[in-house]
């Protein structure tokens, strides 16, 4: 099992680079997790079949950042992101069930209860959520039980009910009927899971939440995650589901100019870092409305 990742500057550079030096690395630390069996296929599927690896690279970037620059370091920042893209695939895997979203496909592929079946489905999901703590409780992931309890903590709060679980409680219940209730329900179903990696590098840092780099990354993250839900809103504005988007409440072209609000506040909040948080100002300059959606 990898105990420490030699990390270049070429492999933050991109999402892209990143992934393709994480995937081999998460699918090697998946193997204990995921024993042979009729739920390893399936849960090896959802969590390895596709993905930017957003939220890993978000951890490792902002670990960085923070001044986890040695190998070990960055290994345990590694296993943070391969604890929350488990985590994220267990949402992804309960999100496209027939009595959620109900998707037939995901990044093109069929979703786990289109290939498999809906049990299937619920118990990859319920699997994938247990390999996600277990990870972040393992020794491995950090010497410090103090800072793993952190990591468990922060974790569970954000997928939980005042976090993912919550906003897709929320999605669910139908039309917004505001603007602000509906950027609520962003900032728990997705912006929850974006903040966690924040917190999770603070953690591995021993960085206080109140520190300057650290408020400077929280407003980044929240303002970058609101963006890219937005983004991705307007990319789908056809689909049923997003009656409960912000599209419901608010015409196309000022989601579209908020989007783009957006993405100068999080570029402006890392000009604490200057120049080393170019790969970082470069992700959410990506983030845009450019799917031709009629105003």
């Amino acid at each position: 099992m990898p105990t420490a990742v030699a990390v270049t500057p070429a492999i933050l550079a991109t999402p892209e680079a990143f992934r393709g030096v994480f995937d081999p690395f998460l699918a090697r630390l998946l193997v204990p997790w995921l024993p042979p069996g009729a739920l390893a296929e399936p849960a090896r599927a959802a969590v390895l079949g596709g993905g930017k690896r957003l939220r890993a690279y978000l951890v490792a970037a902002q670990a960085k950042l923070l001044g986890a620059t040695a190998p070990q370091q960055s290994a345990q920042a590694w296993r943070v992101g391969a604890a929350i893209e488990c985590l994220h695939a267990y949402t992804l895997v309960h999100d496209d069930l027939p009595v959620m979203d109900d998707d037939d496909l995901r990044r093109g592929q069929p979703t786990i209860h289109k290939a498999y079946d809906e049990a299937t489905a619920i118990l990859v999901g319920d699997g994938l959520q247990a390999v996600a703590f277990g990870l972040l409780a393992d020794p491995a992931t950090h010497p410090e039980s103090a800072v793993r309890a952190a990591l468990v903590a922060a974790m569970a709060h954000a997928a939980g009910f005042a976090g993912v679980v919550g906003g897709q409680a929320r999605d669910l219940a139908g039309v917004p009927t505001d603007p602000a209730q509906a950027l609520e329900t962003v900032a728990m179903k997705t912006g929850a899971l974006f903040a966690y990696t924040t917190a999770a590098a603070g953690h591995l840092t021993g960085t206080p939440p109140d520190a300057p780099a650290m408020q400077a990354l929280g407003g980044f993250i929240q303002a970058y995650s609101a963006a890219f839900q937005l983004a991705d809103d307007l990319g789908d504005a056809d689909r049923p589901q997003d009656g409960a988007s912000l599209l419901a409440v608010e015409p196309p072209g000022r989601v579209r100019a908020r989007c783009q609000n957006l993405v100068s506040q999080a570029q402006d909040h890392l000009d604490f870092f200057a120049a080393d948080a170019n790969t970082l100002r470069e992700l959410a300059g990506r983030v845009g409305p450019l799917t031709p959606v009629s105003s």
